[in-house]
């Protein structure tokens, strides 16, 4: 945090120096730069917030497919495992997405991917398969994801449209 005070320091005071604004036009420019910085940093932190969630429950979800290869439930498990594992994937290439169209694209296909880990979950869970404490983790877990996984959508269609999110397809 000490870093982000001195490049704020550096910043105005060169402000200071070069402008030959008033001090109220500089603590405007201040007052925005602060601002960009701040939305930045969130919007950074969200993304590792998602690489880290989904990377998490895809290692849940390799847990839950070896107990059951235990259980020769290898069809089930598999498609479980394929699902839950390539939400973080996707994303993953969100980032190297070659245009904002590409870029939810990814999005939404990780979306579907998410919910179909969901149906998964919940038909091995229905058939007594997985642990209500185990389904209820991995199902909220996963809820979680969808959720994150549709805002992204909806902003980044929002950017694309120029309308609000409210007006897009909601899940």
């Amino acid at each position: 945090m000490m870093f982000f005070y001195e490049v704020i320091g550096i910043l105005f005071s060169n402000l200071s120096i070069k402008s030959e604004a008033n001090d109220s036009q500089c603590g405007i420019i201040f007052r925005i730069l602060v601002e960009r910085f701040f939305r930045s940093f969130k919007i950074c932190r969200m993304k590792t917030d998602f690489d880290k969630m989904s990377y998490a429950f895809a290692l849940s979800i390799i847990r839950t497919h070896e107990n059951l290869k235990t259980r020769k439930l290898f069809e089930l498990g598999g498609q479980l495992l394929r699902s839950g594992t390539a939400i973080g994937a996707l994303y993953s290439e969100t980032k190297y997405a070659q245009s904002r169209p590409d870029f939810i694209s990814k999005l939404s296909i990780a979306r579907k991917e998410c919910n179909e880990c969901l149906y998964w979950l919940n038909l091995l869970h229905d058939s007594d398969f997985i642990s209500t404490e185990d389904y209820n983790q991995l199902h909220q877990n996963g809820i979680s994801l969808l959720k994150i996984l549709t805002t992204m959508i909806r902003t980044s269609q929002s950017k694309l449209t120029g309308s609000t999110p409210s007006n897009l397809h909601k899940t």
